[in-house]
């Protein structure tokens, strides 16, 4: 993966989480900022609202940095229903990275179309399990 696909999938890692975390109400709707990502309307988490969404998005920028070093292959994000016991799941998202394998040469179309593709089902199946 090049250097501008790892940036590009960080990018898509933290909206990710940050849709999660608006539909699933983790945090206040206004810890989060409306934007426009690859034509997909997303949610971003601000910086500087609370401990919690800071501590949140410290963990999804180390997340991030080990993603940009080429060493993460797997996130998984759960959610549970008792933040002491997570033997309660309610939920978990597995975010699996892999090396594109030929010589594209960077950043493709298909790269930034599965990125927008991720997004888009992802918020489409957030907003239906309402």
């Amino acid at each position: 993966m090049s250097v501008s696909d790892k940036m590009y999938f960080s990018d898509v890692l933290y909206i990710a989480i940050s849709e999660i975390a608006y539909y699933r109400y983790l945090l206040p709707e206004s810890f989060f900022d409306d934007a426009l990502f690859e034509d997909v309307e997303v949610h971003r988490i601000m910086k500087g609202k609370s401990v919690e969404s800071d501590t949140l998005l410290e963990v999804l920028s180390g997340a991030c940095d080990a993603l940009a070093k080429g060493v993460l292959k797997t996130l998984t994000f759960g959610l549970s229903v008792h933040p002491d016991d997570v033997c309660f799941i309610r939920e978990i998202y597995a975010f699996q990275f892999e090396p594109s394998g030929g010589d594209r040469g960077g950043q493709d179309k298909g790269g930034r179309d599965t990125g927008r593709a991720l997004l888009f089902r992802l918020s489409v199946l957030l907003q239906e399990m309402e």
